[in-house]
């Protein structure tokens, strides 16, 4: 296949997204010299794993200048074709992601080169068109293939065993510790992170979600586990329906920084050595980024991404190890840790996790789903709320309230 036919596929399927003019795209990220000699590509998960977006893997055969010939595995994201549509926002969705890979990145490693939790960029647009800001069918962000390097997701349904969650989790406080650390340094350019990052990618709606809620309090709450408590978690779902709107409100304060926004499970890819045990982590998928208190993410991952051994009985001993390596990052960063005190962080995770409650229990209902080819992301409650609760749901969601209850985190508790 020739560099100027880079329009169509080797093992072209409808199914397959098509990614337009790959080789315009690579130049400009790579090197102007490129040349595109030949690709194809394929789905890279199964229909319903992803829960927004359109995943693809690409082996590319491409030349540099006179070098020789050489092999780049990537991973296309873009968005649903051929009509189908989401209630996500894609130009939101897909600018945030562009800004954490080409500017954000790039501020964190001037404050600390080591920093390496991104999958390696090779290019992200918007549209082809110069005279159009976007267009839904050119948007693509374009990034390396972990998985030919031996990175991989863990069980979404099991969740993580102590090791991996602790690695992740100190990786995380690594993160958080330095967007803490650029708004101090860098109010200029932090400012800057709050107009690009404080929007909210997905259509919701307070009505819609009041439904949501009142469905998950009634279909947790006939377990008898949670029954005893239905009058406050229902009342603690209804006083978060504007959960959502919260992302496009930048925060100030000590502990404001960037968050991720959606750390779970199939977001975080693990190389393992060979007994098993985390060596490295990468984040990706950065669509619910935002500017907000750090801690925002730490309840999230503890109930929908650590397995129901360590959510119930290890959650004080990863809290531990987040507020060691933070304060270790800040402290590396010569920043003043005055406002960063034990007794100021458990507070400030206590107002932070209330809000995240209506955000764990309706994304552990996601997450325990079977993959489903009909997944359909227009109508959330049909796809998820009229169908039967698994056990697994009802294990999951009891372990994220008693950790609730156990940490203080209601505020009616």
């Amino acid at each position: 296949m020739s560099s100027t036919d880079d329009n169509r596929q080797n093992n072209a399927s409808e199914s397959v997204a098509v990614i337009k003019d790959l080789e315009s795209l690579l130049r400009e990220h790579v090197d102007p010299r490129l040349r595109l000699l030949d690709f194809t590509s394929d789905n890279l998960l199964p229909d319903g794993e992803n829960y927004s977006s359109i995943i693809v893997k690409i082996e590319a055969s491409v030349r540099i200048g006179d070098d020789r010939e050489e092999n780049l595995s990537l991973v296309a994201k873009t968005v649903p074709q051929g009509g189908h549509k989401t209630q996500v926002k894609t130009v939101i969705s897909f600018s945030k992601e562009i800004f954490i890979f080409e500017s954000l990145m790039p501020a964190f490693k001037g404050l600390d080169p080591t920093i390496d939790v991104l999958p390696k960029f090779y290019g992200g647009r918007l549209t082809l068109d110069e005279e159009s800001e976007h267009n839904d069918e050119d948007i693509v962000l374009l990034m390396e293939n972990l998985k030919t390097k031996g990175y991989h997701t863990k069980d979404r349904k099991q969740g993580f065993d102590y090791a991996h969650a602790e690695f992740a989790i100190r990786e995380l406080a690594k993160w958080h510790g330095l967007s803490i650390a650029l708004r101090q340094k860098n109010d200029e350019f932090f400012a800057r992170c709050r107009r690009e990052l404080c929007r909210f990618p997905y259509e919701l709606q307070v009505t819609s979600m009041s439904d949501l809620a009142e469905h998950i309090a009634r279909d947790i709450c006939a377990d008898e586990r949670m029954a005893p408590h239905k009058e406050l978690i229902s009342r603690e779902l209804q006083a978060n329906l504007r959960w959502n709107e919260s992302i496009e409100r930048p925060e100030e304060g000590p502990w404001a920084g960037i968050t991720h926004g959606d750390f779970w499970v199939n977001n975080i890819m693990y190389l393992d050595d060979e007994n098993g045990q985390p060596k490295d982590v990468k984040f990706v998928d950065f669509q619910m980024v935002s500017a907000l208190s750090v801690l925002r993410d730490l309840p999230y991952f503890l109930c929908t991404s650590c397995s129901m051994e360590v959510l119930r009985n290890r959650v004080d001993e990863l809290l531990d190890s987040y507020y060691e390596t933070l304060v270790e990052t800040l402290e590396g960063q010569r920043c003043d840790l005055a406002d960063f005190t034990r007794a100021s962080f458990d507070e400030q995770l206590r107002q932070d996790a209330n809000p995240e409650f209506i955000h764990c229990l309706m994304s552990l209902k996601f997450f325990t789903l079977e993959v489903d080819d009909d997944l359909d992301l227009m109508d959330v409650k049909s796809t998820l709320f009229d169908k039967q609760s698994s056990s697994l749901y009802l294990d999951r969601s009891w372990e994220a309230v008693r950790a609730y209850f156990h940490k203080k985190w209601l505020l009616d508790c």
